[in-house]
């Protein structure tokens, strides 16, 4: 593996519970989820910097560019895109589970450019716990630029604010240094440690959980909702 600071910005772990279906895509397909948060259109964020919308078809390529990078995205915990279909899929699969109420992802843009720089939303929920699993990742162009630290911000207090979620998760590789810097920044804190809890193509890998209550969380007022 690369060092640490060759990583996506959140590239928290998805779990063992997807279906062999999703499971080279990243989303989960629990199709017994109950959806328990409603609102009207795909709710739009801006922050100072960033606009977090609906994922669409004309993103697939920018996408498929981050997704397909094997060294940048060794810390993804998801088999790496081989091409370009795989990341139409992906896309097709997140729309399938926000129409169903079981996750909600945003394409990460720049304010002043549409183009997809990065995903991040909640990809597990589990209703009866009032608890949600946060993933994401940017471009290797757009790290170290405090993006990943500001849409996690947001989403964040999305969850708690707009989604009434008690407890956020993420679930992290030990090593994935950047990700772990950045889930500390927004004020999780770190909750256990699973010794080769996860296998992909082949190879066990540790995890690490942080989590983050409602009553806990620092942020003030910091991005719109509309």
């Amino acid at each position: 593996m690369p060092p640490p600071h060759v990583t996506a910005a959140i590239s928290a772990r998805e779990r063992s519970l997807q279906s062999n279906d999703s499971s080279a895509y990243g989303l989960i397909e629990d199709r017994t989820s109950v959806a328990y948060y409603s609102f009207g259109a795909f709710p739009r964020i801006e922050t100072k910097h960033l606009v977090l919308r609906d994922i669409r078809d004309s993103d697939a390529e920018a996408l498929f560019r981050m997704c397909s990078d094997r060294q940048w995205m060794a810390f993804w915990g998801l088999p790496i895109h081989q091409a370009i279909d795989d990341t139409h899929e992906m896309i097709r699969q997140i729309r399938r589970q926000y129409v169903r109420r079981q996750a909600l992802r945003w394409a990460i843009t720049r304010k002043g450019s549409d183009e997809a720089i990065g995903s991040i939303g909640f990809n597990r929920f589990l209703p009866q716990h009032h608890r949600a699993e946060i993933t994401g990742e940017l471009t290797r162009a757009e790290s170290r630029k405090g993006y990943a630290t500001e849409a996690g911000r947001a989403v964040v207090r999305f969850g708690f604010e707009k989604l009434g979620l008690h407890t956020i998760e993420a679930n992290i590789d030990p090593q994935n240094a950047a990700s772990i810097a950045v889930v500390v920044g927004l004020g999780f804190r770190r909750e256990g440690y699973l010794r080769q809890n996860y296998f992909l193509e082949g190879k066990f890998y540790d995890t690490v959980i942080f989590s983050l209550l409602n009553a806990q969380s620092p942020f003030a007022a910091v991005a719109s909702c509309a």
